[in-house]
């Protein structure tokens, strides 16, 4: 992981797609479908953990239901 990030950045879509190599739309499609870890909500705006989507890459992507997040 790059040390000049700060753990628990939060990403909003357009980031979150470029950190996993895909368009935007794409990603909310992928969040429609629950294909990605679940967002944080904030008002009406959503957010993915930085953190949680290098370990949901590595973990092979699995569906939103069977995604567990335990942050070290």
């Amino acid at each position: 992981m790059d040390e000049k990030v700060p753990p628990n950045v939060l990403l909003r879509s357009a980031e979150a797609a470029k950190l996993c190599g895909c368009s935007e739309r794409t990603w909310r499609e992928w969040d429609h479908l629950g294909m990605i870890p679940t967002p944080v909500r904030m008002r009406r705006t959503k957010f993915w953990v930085r953190d949680e989507l290098i370990a949901w890459a590595k973990a092979k992507c699995p569906k939103r239901t069977a995604w567990v997040y335990r942050p070290k």
